[in-house]
């Protein structure tokens, strides 16, 4: 992960107070369940990952929840439904999916997708802690470059 482990601790703690403040809030159980991953929290995660509102967002972190346990069947289910039911608006999430299930070269396809789909995601990519195992990757770079990131 790009955070140290103090700062990754100090966002899980400022998530967790968002979430007693407003307990069924889009988005936050999603960004609580990549930190529990980033954590090596896996069990955590995907506690998290079943109270998402964002029903893509749901299967993208049972998804990756799921991998990390080591439960390859209910990965790969809820990533083929992300794909089934999202897969036209989601394609840097799916990409993200398939670059932390160690799946580089589906990764970097649907980063190609995204980008003639122009999802919006893509703005994250550099940063995006869930695409991390593709930075080694030459097509990492000829991708920031033709985003116009390198």
């Amino acid at each position: 992960c790009c955070m140290r482990a103090g700062r990754l601790d100090d966002a899980v703690a400022s998530l967790q107070l968002a979430l007693d403040l407003a307990p069924n809030a889009g988005i936050t159980h999603y960004i609580l369940s990549c930190a529990r991953l980033l954590q090596g929290r896996a069990d955590e995660a995907l506690d998290e990952a079943e109270r998402e509102a964002i029903p893509y967002l749901r299967l993208l972190c049972v998804a990756l929840a799921q991998h990390t346990r080591g439960d390859a069947a209910a990965s790969d289910a809820a990533l083929r439904r992300l794909i089934d039911e999202c897969g036209h608006a989601v394609s840097f999430q799916i990409a993200a999916a398939h670059a932390w299930r160690g799946e580089v070269n589906a990764a970097f396809d649907w980063l190609e997708r995204a980008y003639r789909e122009r999802d919006p995601g893509l703005g994250e990519s550099v940063a995006y802690p869930l695409l991390r195992a593709l930075h080694g990757d030459p097509r990492w770079l000829a991708l920031m470059r033709k985003m116009g990131f390198a």
